[in-house]
């Protein structure tokens, strides 16, 4: 069956079948045709982070900048902390124990939530890097605990 029907199609999922037909490797398939800007690159829609922050909060969403210091350099953090982000991605599996010292003090400078993740984008019985990386606990709890404060101060917002 097509397990790609009413779903996202990325590029990772484009390598992965072309492994499994045999014609070349997931790591081949990148570096030969999928890497950006080669020759099967589709860029993404891209949408300013003010915007989409935006978007997040109207749909009473918490705005997490994810990858710091991968993703995004750290010269923009702080920009996107006055843009209104609530939490930072501190625990990730390609954060070294120094980078994730740095993201939890920005967090707790600033105010963010420390969040975290596997960066799990395989299929759903791959779980190889979700058994390799573990998230606290107390990581959701402080999620939702951020989440449930702020619905209450809107709602308390809206009453008056």
């Amino acid at each position: 069956g097509n397990n790609y029907i009413n779903k996202n199609i990325g590029r990772p999922h484009i390598a992965r079948i072309i492994e499994k037909r045999g014609y070349i490797s997931y790591k081949e398939a990148f570096e030969r045709y999928l890497y950006n800007n080669g020759p099967c690159y589709e860029p993404k829609m891209e949408i300013l982070p003010e915007i989409a922050i935006e978007y997040i909060h109207k749909a009473g969403g918490i705005a997490v900048l994810a990858h710091p210091g991968i993703a995004l350099p750290y010269e923009y953090i702080d920009t996107m902390i006055d843009m209104g982000v609530n939490g930072i991605e501190v625990y990730y599996p390609k954060h070294s124990e120094q980078k994730k010292h740095d993201f939890l003090e920005i967090a707790r400078r600033s105010g963010l939530v420390a969040t975290g993740g596997s960066d799990f984008h395989g299929d759903k019985n791959d779980y190889r890097i979700i058994k390799n990386h573990k998230v606290d606990y107390d990581v959701y709890v402080k999620l939702k605990r951020y989440y449930d404060n702020r619905k209450y101060n809107e709602e308390i917002k809206y009453k008056q």
